[in-house]
């Protein structure tokens, strides 16, 4: 067949196998430049994948020790319990470890202590003043105590006037 004729008289299967279609051109083009794209994107992001197989493999591991001690920590409770039901001497109760932690006043206190320290010690590394340069009504003295004048030169300052 020759390149230069036209598909007119041709069948539908002759004409396409002919004449290159854009995206076969396209294809045969970009073909050599795909696995070299997915090659290169894996090759950035081999340490990543890898990383999360090697997360999902520990998690599971931790899963699974976790749920040994926990079993474990049970048995003993159990063995505990039957001790004491037989009238045997045992000693303290272990603690829970999932049992949730109470936050009170106290530790409240101590965050907000610790925040003011943090927040003063930024200032004097930043600004180097403690109060962050502030000079403004709140940071006075005399706003919380202010000066009481005595009642003697009160009437001293009125009778002189």
């Amino acid at each position: 067949m020759m390149r230069g004729m036209s598909c007119r008289h041709l069948t539908d299967l002759q004409c396409e196998s002919t004449i290159p279609s854009v995206s076969a051109v396209l294809s045969s083009l970009l073909f050599p430049l795909v696995p070299v794209f997915f090659l290169s994107v894996y090759l950035h992001l081999e340490p990543v994948i890898r990383n999360l197989f090697f997360l999902v493999i520990r998690y599971k591991e931790y899963r699974h020790e976790e749920e040994k001690k926990r079993e474990e920590r049970l048995a003993r409770k159990r063995e505990r319990d039957e001790r004491l039901a037989r009238g045997e001497e045992v000693g303290p109760e272990e603690p829970d470890p999932d049992a949730e932690v109470e936050l009170g006043l106290w530790h409240l206190v101590k965050f907000l202590l610790c925040t003011i320290v943090v927040i003063a010690l930024a200032g004097k590394f930043v600004t180097g003043s403690y109060i962050w340069e502030y000079d403004g009504k709140w940071i006075q003295a005399k706003t919380y105590f202010p000066v009481r004048s005595h009642p003697l030169r009160c009437l001293a300052t009125q009778v002189a006037n």
